[in-house]
């Protein structure tokens, strides 16, 4: 005896026409012949309603048929290993984001201890100096007729994964001969000098220094803009740096 002779028997001892059997789960009378003739078998969750609609065990209604046995077996094992990957995904889920929590706030407590660190240590720095606010928005210094210039920092935003200001410099810019003179120092062993007209209409010139006023390629092009202020030039390196070692950490 199979699963379809055991439908049917049950259809039978219970007085219902397949029509009726089929109403009762949601299927139509020819399902229900197929079912009966060996041509289909109902699904799993039909089998179970089955079991438990007539009071028949499972073992009983399946009895002597092994392809459904088998196909339930395999239906069972396939549902146990879903279980188990929604259970290891839904773990993975929970430590990633535990992870991104615990990661989240670790980043933030060191930015924000940085973030006072470096603010603190900025503005104490540029006022100890003798820096004052311009209406441009910079610290502003004046020093044997040349002007030191520094940004007005602030430490960038929790979301640019960013430890330190964005532009560390300090700027040192003198006149000499209608031309001024902006050096640009960011800690580094090469600054750049610019030199600017005032009035000629000639393009500014820009020369790479090394720390002690060098230049970095030296030649008759550079000498004729920079070898009569080459002391003056090397004097204010000496401040820019000095400058930024005590305002940037």
């Amino acid at each position: 005896m199979n699963i379809g002779k055991n439908i049917r028997k049950i259809r039978e001892d219970n007085g219902l026409s397949q029509e009726q059997l089929g109403k009762m789960f949601f299927v139509t009378r020819q399902t229900v012949s197929n079912w009966e003739n060996e041509k289909s078998y109902p699904d799993l969750n039909t089998i179970i309603k089955l079991s438990d609609t007539f009071g028949i065990s499972l073992d009983k209604l399946l009895k002597e048929d092994p392809e459904m046995v088998n196909t339930i077996s395999e239906a069972a094992v396939s549902g146990e290993k879903w279980t188990k990957l929604r259970r290891v995904l839904l773990t993975s889920a929970c430590v990633l984001v535990s992870a991104a929590v615990i990661a989240g706030a670790v980043w933030g407590a060191v930015w924000h201890n940085r973030k006072v660190k470096l603010e603190t240590h900025f503005n104490e720095a540029v006022s100890e100096l003798g820096f004052g606010m311009t209406s441009d928005g910079v610290y502003c210094r004046s020093e044997g007729g040349t002007e030191y210039t520094i940004p007005n920092q602030k430490m960038p935003s929790y979301w640019d994964l960013s430890l330190n200001f964005h532009a560390d410099f300090v700027y040192g810019s003198f006149e000499q001969d209608d031309k001024t003179y902006e050096i640009t120092y960011s800690g580094a062993d090469i600054c750049g000098l610019t030199v600017r007209d005032n009035g000629r209409n000639e393009d500014n010139k820009y020369i790479e220094l090394y720390t002690d006023g060098t230049p970095v390629k030296p030649g008759a092009e550079t000498d004729k803009y920079y070898s009569a202020v080459a002391e003056r030039v090397a004097e204010v390196i000496s401040v820019c740096s000095d400058t930024y070692g005590k305002v940037y950490m």
